[in-house]
């Protein structure tokens, strides 16, 4: 009888390891999705620049700023000195990318490179 119940047990651990299904694996994290209030901002901004045409979203990420410039500072500028969570975002329109940051709200700063200071054309 031992015998039996023992061929039966190992028989039904048998047939339960051959109908287990592989495990899936997990989806990868989506990309931040976004929101169309800072897309609405963003458009406006661009709007009050004179760019005109059609938005494109080329790529919206979360990030971790060092401080409150966003990555973004400016000469003579004043921040935060703490870690900001925001979002860096890259819009087209009319063939010119536009880099934009926000921290926690949703008022965009556009991330623009400093201009090369004109070299004195005087020699000393």
């Amino acid at each position: 009888m031992r015998r039996l119940s023992l061929l039966v047990v190992l028989t039904l651990l048998g047939a339960c390891s051959m109908t287990t299904p592989p495990a899936s694996p997990e989806p990868a994290p989506s990309a931040p999705v976004l929101a169309q209030p800072r897309l609405d901002a963003i458009t406006s901004d661009l709007r009050s620049r004179g760019v005109t045409g059609e938005i494109r979203v080329i790529s919206a990420e979360a990030a971790r700023f060092a401080n409150g410039a966003l990555g973004c500072p400016q000469p003579g500028g004043r921040y935060t000195q703490a870690q900001v969570d925001g979002m860096r975002v890259v819009v087209e329109a009319g063939g010119v990318r536009y880099d934009y940051r926000f921290g926690r709200g949703d008022q965009p700063r556009l991330c623009e490179q400093p201009r090369p200071r004109p070299s004195s054309s005087r020699s000393r």
